[in-house]
């Protein structure tokens, strides 16, 4: 046995200085290893909540003194290797913790995972399981919470106080680790409910309304043609469908490109370049933006008719303007968007696409910052809704 509290404390001071979990991991595992218990080889897992990822893992071995990361999508339950998992087994049954000796008349290798142990030279193996949600009554597929393995290589294994003592370092760990990991999921779903530009912003303290900024940017504004009338008469399942993939074929582009998506608006979806002094630049991500996602657009259409489903339209309207970007909203529920004349106007803009029969749309000041732009074509002047006087409209493709 020997005096643990000296990690503890490393522990919990790493914890206060926001250590990534990479950072601690690996200097734990070579605390442990230093010590009498013979640590040979360490593994950490953590459940994340996230929209399509599932979690992440670290593996440590003394013999690299180096660790291994590998992510974990949605849908990780369906292969054969986490089937026979020893973690699956402690997650299903909700033990708190997990041993099996490798060696000797107690040896148990119910697992293929630990004859592959055995096999390398180690003789005694134990997993912890700490959930950060135990509360809720979520099935283990939905839990956030990490899981950690640790194996020996000492003749006789652990002793029964080694156990212990992992087991209490793995709490503070587990501690730290939650710290660390509740701050990833908060800006993950940020990220993906607000827009990762906008994360850091909030993060920062930007959270009061009316808190915002004048900026410069290019504005796209995006709507499926005939999705009334699609929805109108097709199953609300087949709706949700088609309306993801249209959302796919949308925003892929923009994010590809730099901009921001803001508001997903039924159907279509709100985005912006900010321009940062260069609004030629801005204009250019936006339109390249909106031609790759008319061509995406018309693939999934292909794919839809070539099996006998209706297809709809992609219109898209871009200007270029100034916009209020920050905080808007009620004293307890805020939306952190841009707002002002300018997003009006793209608006605006965007319903002229069916009556000119044009997929892409350009304001005056949009076409202005792109310059000499191949292709680009004056519509003439039209009465946009709601405006005092009519706006020069421009197209792309002759």
């Amino acid at each position: 046995m020997f005096d643990a509290v000296p990690i503890h404390v490393w522990l919990i001071e790493s914890g206060l200085q926001n250590r990534p979990v990479l950072a601690l991991f690996e200097e734990l595992c070579r605390r442990l290893a230093a010590t009498p218990l013979r640590i040979e080889r360490a593994h950490l897992s953590v459940a994340l909540l996230h929209p399509s990822l599932r979690g992440f893992s670290h593996t440590w071995t003394r013999k690299t003194d180096a660790v291994e990361t590998q992510f974990f999508t949605r849908g990780m339950d369906d292969t054969q290797g986490w089937k026979v998992s020893p973690f699956k087994h402690v997650l299903e049954n909700r033990l708190p913790n997990l041993r099996r000796r490798l060696t000797g008349n107690q040896a148990q290798l119910d697992f293929p995972v630990l004859t592959e142990f055995r096999d390398q030279g180690l003789t005694d193996w134990l997993c912890c399981l700490h959930s950060f949600n135990p509360e809720t009554g979520l099935p283990w597929s939905q839990m956030t919470g990490m899981i950690t393995s640790w194996a020996t290589g000492a003749p006789a294994g652990f002793t029964d106080e080694d156990i212990l003592l992992l087991e209490e370092l793995m709490g503070t760990t587990a501690l730290v680790v939650k710290a660390d990991t509740q701050q990833q999921i908060a800006r993950n779903l940020l990220a993906t409910y607000v827009g990762g530009n906008s994360v850091e912003r909030v993060l920062a303290g930007e959270i009061t309304r009316g808190g915002v900024q004048r900026i410069e940017a290019a504005i796209l504004f995006a709507d499926l043609r005939g999705f009334t009338a699609f929805s109108d008469t097709t199953p609300i399942e087949e709706t949700l469908t088609l309306l993801n993939a249209a959302f796919d074929a949308m925003g892929a582009p923009v994010t590809r490109e730099g901009g921001h998506i803001l508001k997903f608006l039924g159907d279509g979806l709100m985005a912006i370049f900010p321009s940062e002094d260069n609004a030629g630049g801005a204009c250019l991500r936006a339109l390249a933006a909106a031609e790759a996602g008319q061509e995406a657009m018309a693939l999934l259409n292909e794919t839809r008719a070539a099996e006998g489903l209706p297809v709809l339209g992609l219109d898209l309207a871009l200007h270029h303007g100034e916009v209020l970007y920050g905080n808007v909203g009620t004293t307890d529920r805020l939306d952190f968007t841009v707002v002002g004349p300018a997003v009006n106007e793209a608006s605006r803009i965007e319903t002229l696409c069916k009556r000119l029969e044009r997929p892409v749309l350009l304001s005056e000041s949009f076409a202005t910052a792109l310059g000499d732009h191949p292709g680009l074509c004056e519509l003439g002047t039209h009465e946009l809704a709601g405006l005092a006087r009519p706006r020069r409209i421009f197209g792309i493709g002759g």
